[in-house]
C-alpha cells in the first residue's frame, strides 16, 4: 500500500503544488523533515513497507515472487535492497508500469538485477 498523502490524497504533483506550496516543496526535498499534513510520516511508511516484504521473503524462501506495487513502496523496497541513505531517497528515479528485478541469494543479502 502507497504511503497515505492525508491532505494530500488525490492531488496532483500541480494541484498540491499550488494548493501547499511551501509545506509540499520541502516535502520533496526533505520528506524526513517535513510530514505530509494528516498523512502518514514516512519513517512509519519505510518501517510498514520494510516488515511487509520480510514476512513475504519469509513466507516464500527459494521461490520466485513477483510484487506489484506503487512507487513508493517500491522505492523503500529498492532503496533498502541497494543499501542506499535517507538522505538519498529520492535518488533513484522510477518509472511507472516498469520491471524490477531483486535477487536474493543466503540471508537477505540481494542484487538488484534490473532497473
Amino acid at each position: 500500500r502507497e504511503i497515505d498523502f492525508g491532505l494530500w490524497d488525490g492531488l496532483t504533483y500541480k494541484m498540491a503544488l499550488r494548493k501547499y506550496g511551501r509545506l509540499y516543496r520541502r516535502w520533496l526535498e526533505d520528506p524526513f523533515a517535513q510530514d505530509i499534513p494528516r498523512g502518514e510520516k514516512i519513517s512509519v511508511f519505510i518501517l510498514r513497507v520494510k516488515k511487509a516484504v520480510m514476512s513475504i521473503i519469509s513466507a516464500n524462501q527459494n521461490k520466485t515472487v513477483a510484487l506489484v506495487s506503487h512507487l513508493g513502496a517500491l522505492r523503500v523496497i529498492l532503496n533498502t535492497f541497494l543499501e542506499l541513505k535517507p538522505e538519498d531517497f529520492w535518488k533513484l528515479k522510477l518509472e511507472s508500469g516498469a520491471i524490477y528485478i531483486i535477487e536474493l541469494n543466503g540471508k537477505l543479502k540481494a542484487r538488484v538485477k534490473s532497473i
